[in-house]
């Protein structure tokens, strides 16, 4: 009988226990997951007193103390492509990353460590090397039992670029009690540092400028733009058939009042602030056509459920407008913002007029869109305005406005304007005291105000001061997780229940299927049965996918694909099916075929399989999917050690086994259903 291969292996230690098929499946709804949930509890009460994480430090040269950037890391895994920057801090064809924290662990126990490197890499534990690897390019050998300690043990860890290729680390352990696996966050605590907070802030600050659009209007001390990457902002073209003009003008004259995170600043202040805004509003609707239909045919209780099933509420908020919900939008004065017929329209493609906003497109039909906003409407109260006068002065006016305050630099869509319309407002920043950063705008000034904090001005103040270049160079780790805050990925992901959490996503689904998902070009879901929907942000797609994956130590480029041995693949036909298989199909579709017996909870169609999910993860979820998802309702099959209990099937050797069922997996939409009899 064959197990794993030898680098995976433990040997049978006094206290391991290999089950036989029927009291291992027995034993998934108790023994395996208490002690699964008792080890992670143990770790959590362990780790509670200090932040989760790791401290990562980055310089050309750490040894000489040469600390460019501080960043919170959630597990030991990097990829940073040749010739790219490791930070948004600093950029070196050379760089180094130190890693320091406390490893965690719920009982006195040995481990194993091993690593994927491309680049050189140190491990230390307690003060002892376990891992060194030199100009590494591939998997290490797995090190020798290393003991830790009950509770925190110290942990530093040192990786070495080689100038011109790609970087990539991920480091796994092994125990005993589980096979090789990526480290999980809930293991790792860290002791905040001298000069943590400084790069906190730098970062902060430079989140903000970007969210800010602050480039749009600024230049670098190259005079060059701060503001290339930026994404359009809104298209004010039609502005006046999709808005009603009452919410138009008081939202140009004071977007916070309206929505108190709002990015937009005040632009006219003093006593002709309102009169400035008239004269901008009907210049807006000159350039605006018939508005959209002002009725909707839909059904208001639909509505409701539907924006109970799409989870709405972790977003936005009804009722009275409260400060105690400002993290959440209002929904109130949605009538008064919205035609009727535009809400519908806005539902189904949020993104068609503002590339970057925050707000989901869940691909809703005409009939879905129409009963969320005949629910939405009926919710809040409009309060109708008066439509300015449309004199040509009036109308002349607020086109010189536009371009005066500087609403062409972020906007398009305007009439008789062009990006060669765009003054120069902000020329280089140098005067950190003034301007928007100023503490004090009178009414006179024609600076935007942003309404800042004296933290955000001191944010600001900060990262203008040392990292200006910063703004320019985008390292897509940071700006997934930038981008995964911003768009409050966490308000579904692990609360929803069926909607996996995000711990695994960047080392579990490959990074084409990622882009697709997230731009919404998938064409059917993965889960039907789920009531829940995954939205698509078309804008944020593929860097979003890209940054995940280095975020575990992946590149954003898949692997090819080699040919599919079409022997194994039928080997792997056999392992999936109810004769001298697994029994799979009871619980997962085939191609057309459906589940034939489904137990608790329908699992992902196989042909999605080998097309959404990376090899590596692939191996671990099938090997002891309860090691991942403490609640999944996938059987462990196989024993602590991997050995499988088909033994008559390839000799038993659970690499090949895992092997053949990939191969079929392979097939995609053209896998031929195993026999069920």
């Amino acid at each position: 009988m064959s197990r794993l291969n030898q680098s995976e292996r433990w040997s049978v230690s006094s206290r391991s226990t290999v089950f036989s098929i029927p009291t291992l499946r027995a034993s998934v709804g108790g023994i395996l997951v208490i002690w699964s949930l008792m080890r992670v509890v143990g770790v959590t009460e362990a780790a509670s007193a200090a932040p989760p994480g790791l401290l990562a430090r980055f310089g050309e040269s750490l040894q000489e103390f040469d600390v460019r950037d501080i960043e919170v890391f959630d597990r030991l895994a990097l990829y940073v492509p040749a010739n790219e920057p490791v930070t948004p801090f600093f950029d070196a064809e050379a760089f180094e990353v130190a890693w320091d924290g406390q490893l965690s662990v719920p009982l006195r126990d040995d481990y194993r460590f091993r690593a994927y490197v491309e680049g050189s890499f140190e491990l230390e534990i307690n003060g002892e090397s376990v891992l060194s690897i030199d100009q590494g390019m591939g998997w290490s050998e797995a090190s020798g039992e290393v003991r830790l300690e009950k509770g925190t043990n110290s942990v530093v860890a040192r990786f070495r670029n080689l100038p011109g290729s790609d970087a990539s680390l991920r480091v796994e352990w092994s125990s005993p009690d589980f096979l090789f696996e990526p480290i999980n966050v809930r293991h790792w605590s860290y002791q905040p540092i001298e000069g943590q907070s400084r790069y906190a802030e730098l970062r902060a600050g430079r989140s903000l400028f970007i969210e800010l659009r602050c480039g749009a209007c600024h230049v670098d001390d190259a005079g060059e733009s701060l503001g290339a990457s930026l994404l359009p902002g809104v298209d004010l073209s039609q502005i006046g058939a999709r808005r009603r003009s009452a919410w138009i003008h008081d939202w140009i004259l004071d977007p916070k009042q309206r929505r108190s995170r709002s990015k937009m600043p005040v632009v006219f202040r003093g006593a002709r602030a309102s009169d400035e805004v008239s004269a901008v509003l009907a210049y807006l609707l000159e350039t605006s056509g018939d508005r959209v239909s002002l009725e909707i045919d839909g059904n208001a209780s639909a509505g409701k459920l539907l924006y109970s099933e799409l989870n709405c509420s972790g977003c936005h908020y009804q009722g009275q407008e409260s400060v105690a919900h400002e993290e959440r939008l209002w929904l109130g004065n949605v009538s008064r913002k919205f035609f009727p017929g535009a809400l519908v329209s806005f539902l189904q493609k949020p993104n068609q007029h503002f590339p970057a906003i925050q707000m989901p497109q869940f691909g809703l039909t005409d009939r879905e869109a129409s009963d969320l906003a005949a629910f939405l409407m009926g919710e809040s109260s409009a309060v109708p305005g008066a439509i300015p006068r449309r004199d040509q002065e009036l109308l002349m006016r607020g086109k010189e406005l536009v371009v005066e305050r500087g609403c062409v630099n972020c906007h398009s869509g305007l009439l008789g304007l062009s990006n060669s319309s765009k003054p120069v407002l902000g020329v280089k920043l140098q005067n950190l005291d003034r301007g928007c950063l100023s503490e004090t705008l009178g009414a006179g000034d024609m600076v935007p105000d942003f309404r800042l904090s004296d933290q955000q001005r001191r944010w600001l103040r900060s990262v203008l001061a040392a990292k200006q270049d910063s703004f320019t160079r985008k390292v897509p780790r940071v700006e997934a997780r930038r981008h995964q805050t911003r768009l409050n990925c966490a308000a579904c992901h692990g609360e929803i229940d069926g909607v996996p959490g995000l711990d695994h996503v960047g080392a579990k689904l490959k990074a084409h299927w990622m882009t697709d998902l997230f731009q919404g070009e998938l064409k059917s879901k993965s889960r039907p049965w789920l009531k829940a929907r995954m939205p698509a942000f078309p804008a944020y797609g593929e860097e979003l996918a890209v940054g995940l994956s280095h975020l575990h130590g992946y590149s954003g480029v898949d692997e090819a694909v080699g040919p599919i041995d079409s022997k194994l693949a039928g080997v792997g036909r056999q392992l999936v099916s109810p004769v001298e298989g697994f029994s799979c199909v009871s619980c997962h579709g085939v191609a057309s075929l459906k589940p034939t017996q489904v137990f608790e909870s329908e699992g992902i169609n196989f042909s999605l399989s080998a097309n959404r999910l990376r090899k590596d993860y692939y191996r671990r979820w099938l090997l002891n999917p309860l090691r991942i998802d403490p609640a999944s309702k996938m059987p462990v099959y196989f024993d602590e050690e991997g050995t499988s209990p088909l033994y008559d099937v390839l000799d038993g050797d659970t690499d090949r086994q895992l092997e053949a069922i990939w191969h079929y997996f392979l097939k995609g939409d053209a896998m031929v259903p195993p026999l069920l009899e």
